[in-house]
């Protein structure tokens, strides 16, 4: 587990910093060289803050295979 997040990490950080050096000339030229420097923020950002958790395997073990075909519309029309 701590060997997937830190693969997802690492690609998300990679191309988090080759966004920054495709756009860093652009905001530079745009914004000044303040906003260009705290594009660098973005990469860090992501290092730090934790993936979103995954729903627990319980739940959706317990809405069983029989719930993948339930179709809201048949099952209106057998009420009237």
């Amino acid at each position: 587990m701590l060997v997937d997040w830190l693969d997802k990490t690492t690609l998300d950080v990679t191309l988090l910093i080759a966004l920054v050096l495709v756009l860093r000339p652009f905001v530079r030229r745009w914004l000044g060289a303040a906003a260009a420097y705290w594009l660098w923020c973005l990469p860090l950002l992501r290092a730090v803050i934790v993936a979103r958790p995954e729903r627990p395997r319980i739940v959706v073990e317990s809405l069983g295979p029989g719930t993948a075909n339930f179709d809201p519309l048949a099952a209106t029309a057998s009420w009237s």
